[in-house]
């Protein structure tokens, strides 16, 4: 059968059209966005079904104004006040193999631990699949004054990634593929794009995918960190994906 040149122009712009919302979804996709700016100032946002917060004690988990970055007005603040305490802010997303997540995290206080930032996968129920990246000190093998990646059953497997400045900004992004379980963690200070660094590491315990992010607070006592703009974007494996069953289906038409 003989494809006419119309049909083949009109195949073809289809084609290019399906490509381009797809790309255009891919890229748009973001599977989960908060920069607490809808939030008044308070108690950090809690409840099913979209967080979950959870504190031991000694430690606030609050929506504040006035620090922000990239863009105004809040932000989340973690600040320990007891040795003993420990908070997180959990919220769930789209279960996902492959992501990227992106967020702004910073310290005003560099003698103690402050919030660790990571990935979850409801396959390990309460249990934290990947590594978190994070403020350190001395406990437990870190290194105060410097961002680090922490396993998710404890233990550092990088304490030193990056050296950070009191009430800096640091850019960080964390891409992570479930099927290969191979990831690179990326930090890098806002405003000073020259001070970064990378470490690839894939999860600390293999799961076939990812579905919450989890920010927490160990337990330090004077920890006082803030994390904002959190983004978590599906990797675009898809818009190859459709590119060959596209060519699949002109050579099918033109047979």
């Amino acid at each position: 059968m003989r494809l006419h040149s119309g049909n083949l122009v009109a195949v073809g712009l289809s084609f290019v059209l399906m490509l381009l919302v797809c790309q255009q979804n891919v890229v748009a996709g973001v599977v989960f966005y908060e920069d607490f700016d809808s939030y008044a100032p308070g108690p950090a946002p809690n409840g099913p079904p979209n967080y979950w917060v959870e504190t031991n004690g000694g430690i606030t988990i609050e929506v504040t104004s006035g620090v922000y970055c990239p863009t105004p007005n809040n932000s989340i603040h973690f600040l320990d006040t007891t040795s003993a305490a420990q908070g997180r802010l959990q919220a769930p997303f789209t279960p996902s193999v492959s992501v990227e997540l992106e967020c702004y995290i910073r310290s005003d206080n560099s003698e103690y631990e402050g919030v660790f930032v990571g990935l979850r996968s409801s396959e390990h129920g309460a249990g934290e699949a990947d590594f978190y990246v994070g403020f350190g000190n001395e406990s437990g093998g870190g290194q105060a004054g410097y961002i680090g990646i922490l396993g998710g059953g404890g233990g550092w497997v990088k304490p030193d990634l990056l050296a950070y400045e009191e009430g800096a900004w640091y850019y960080v992004r964390r891409d992570l593929d479930c099927v290969t379980n191979e990831g690179t963690f990326y930090v890098e200070e806002v405003g000073n794009p020259s001070n970064n660094a990378s470490y690839s590491i894939g999860m600390d315990y293999t799961a076939s995918y990812v579905d919450e992010v989890d920010l927490w607070s160990s337990g330090s006592q004077g920890a006082d960190a803030y994390v904002d703009t959190i983004r978590v974007i599906p990797e675009p494996a898809t818009v190859s994906l459709l590119a060959l069953g596209g060519f699949a289906l002109l050579r099918r038409r033109r047979g």
